[in-house]
């Protein structure tokens, strides 16, 4: 065999020794003729293009792979359900409480130290009953120092008024002696135009009583005129000056009345409570003191989710209840503040009220948004916790599930409207995947 072997690479070595001896023998006889050179292989320029596509379907592979990344899921794990088209019934949960229905925050008005004590906590008062004392001597003083003021403005008013007066009857005088003056001069004159006839007066007397009757008369109607200006200045400062008196006098009332404010009075009847006072303590103006809640019966308070801030208004209609019987309530008020993802609204009793119900007491029942419709519905469930715009929906195979867009509606404890992306018919997964983000498609076992 090995012979063999031997023998055959001789005569292979021998064959190219004879092909190499021909192909120079036909170049040298062929001195003329150019040389042909062979084309290189190609297979290097092969060998990358392939390795460039490899890589771009490499690079192509994992960008498809991130964007339709799948999860397995064990299929008894997840909660699979069908669209379909029903009643919706728009309404949601209520969970409230029972509270009073007005409330009265009772706070000091003028403060000081606390001396007497007329009531405790829990105590039933009636309306004007003194609660509580408060001794200030700080008050007092500054009472006692604007009374004197105000008294003082009102003596000065009051003089005003006065002079106004006297002036009055002084140009009413005034003109009356001149009216006197002119009436005598008058009857002076007529005797001694008689007796200026007969000569027995000179002309120079006649002339001077007309001179003076003149003179009268001037000083009348100048007398008149200032009559009429203090007058009109009268009329104009006298409404002024009794308007100042009037509010002198409020100003004065109010004033008194702080010395009033120290014993703290009920301002309505009811029930009192957080009233913890002691004896020799000191209260702010301001600081609150007490509660009081009259007996004007109860409302319901509660707390909604923000999503249904725009559906709830005035007027709707929720049913309670309480003690195995129904109570209807509605919406009074909706308080659009929200504080921890909700807001409040009071709703109250529309006919019947329980006549056992307690303050603080928990009321359930169901509020009514609207009319029920018919629609095309899924469950409500934790699938919706990611705001309801996508869903992992199944394939025909029911093995595949996989995320695409939705619209949803209207909401319910229960149920969810559809409004486009998923078909009557589709199944989907309702329960929670907010782990499932990042995921495209999942494959259930």
């Amino acid at each position: 065999m090995i012979e063999k072997t031997l023998s055959h690479e001789a005569s292979d070595r021998a064959s190219q020794n004879a092909n190499s001896q021909l192909e120079s023998h036909e170049r040298v006889s062929h001195p003329t003729d150019r040389a042909i050179e062979k084309p290189r292989r190609p297979w290097r320029i092969l060998a990358a293009s392939s390795g460039l596509v490899g890589l771009i379907i490499l690079i192509g592979w994992a960008i498809y792979s991130a964007q339709t990344s799948t999860l397995r899921v064990e299929r008894g794990k997840v909660t699979i359900a069908t669209a379909h088209i029903a009643d919706f019934n728009d309404d949601i949960p209520l969970q409230g409480k029972a509270v009073p229905k007005d409330i009265f925050l009772l706070d000091a008005a003028s403060g000081g130290r606390v001396s007497n004590i007329f009531v405790r906590a829990g105590d039933v008062v009636a309306a004007g009953q003194p609660l509580l004392e408060f001794s200030n001597t700080a008050l007092q003083l500054q009472v006692v120092q604007q009374e004197s003021q105000i008294n003082q403005a009102l003596t000065q008013l009051q003089s005003n008024e006065s002079a106004l007066e006297q002036e009055r009857i002084r140009n009413e005088r005034a003109l009356a002696g001149l009216d006197y003056e002119i009436i005598s001069t008058g009857r002076q004159i007529k005797r001694v135009e008689a007796l200026y006839a007969n000569g027995f007066v000179s002309i120079a007397q006649r002339d001077a009583l007309a001179d003076k009757l003149n003179d009268l008369n001037r000083q009348r109607r100048l007398q008149s005129d200032g009559n009429a200006t203090q007058s009109a200045l009268r009329l104009r400062q006298l409404p002024l000056i009794r308007s100042q008196q009037v509010q002198l006098k409020q100003n004065l009332a109010i004033v008194r009345s702080k010395l009033d404010e120290l014993v703290v009075r009920a301002p309505v009847g009811g029930k009192i409570s957080d009233f913890n006072l002691n004896p020799g303590e000191n209260r702010n103006s301001g600081e609150r003191l007490a509660t009081i809640v009259p007996d004007t019966g109860v409302k319901v308070s509660a707390d909604i989710d923000e999503f249904y801030i725009d559906r709830i208004q005035s007027g709707q209609i929720a049913r309670v209840n309480i003690d195995k019987e129904i109570y209807v309530i509605k919406v009074e008020r909706v308080f659009p503040e929200v504080k921890n993802g909700t807001f409040k609204i009071d709703l109250q009793f529309v006919a019947k009220v329980p006549g056992n119900l307690l303050p603080g007491q928990a009321i359930l029942g169901r509020l009514t948004l609207g009319a029920n419709t018919r629609a095309m519905i899924l469950p409500a469930g934790g699938w919706l916790q990611q705001g309801g715009q996508v869903a992992f929906v199944l394939d025909s195979s029911g093995t595949t599930a996989r995320r695409q867009p939705i619209r949803v509606g209207r909401r319910s404890v229960d149920q969810v409207e559809i409004l486009g992306g998923i078909s009557q018919g589709q199944k989907v997964i309702v329960s929670q995947y907010s782990s499932w983000q990042k995921y495209e498609e999942i494959e259930l076992e």
